[in-house]
């Protein structure tokens, strides 16, 4: 296991101990982590105080230095076991515009339109004509 899959987990469980028991036997395994944490979430009824865990937790990723590879690079961890995953349900898709601006969105629309797929996209998007979070984390990983 790579020191930075050890790190996110770490990082996880301090953020969001509300899955530790649904992970249990899978602490060092950061897929399975971030797929609990997004499951959480689609089953809670999201407070204030999840939504700005969830942001600093994206804000502390997308701060982490690149790896050379998807098993040491939290960034790539994160948004392919987490950030694709919120857009799967109608609860969390909510949190997106409080993650990404709609220019770094559309940007990433064949990636995300290919992996999250046209429908779960489209809904996101339609999420930006209302109110949104002013935070633009996510803008940092296209300049890497």
């Amino acid at each position: 296991m790579e020191r930075n899959e050890l790190t996110l987990c770490k990082e996880v469980l301090e953020r969001f101990p509300e899955i530790r028991r649904a992970s249990e036997g899978h602490e060092d395994n950061p897929t399975v982590l971030l797929h609990e944490v997004v499951h959480w979430l689609s089953m809670a009824q999201v407070s204030s105080s999840d939504e700005s865990r969830v942001i600093a937790f994206m804000e502390w990723s997308q701060s982490q230095p690149r790896g050379t590879t998807v098993h040491d690079d939290i960034a790539t961890m994160v948004t392919t076991s987490f950030y694709e995953g919120l857009f799967d349900h109608e609860h969390t898709r909510r949190l997106i515009p409080k993650l990404v601006s709609k220019a770094d969105l559309v940007e990433g629309a064949e990636y995300l339109k290919q992996w999250v797929g046209e429908e779960n996209y489209q809904k996101a998007l339609a999420l930006f004509d209302g109110p949104r979070g002013p935070n633009k984390s996510l803008e940092r990983t296209r300049d890497r």
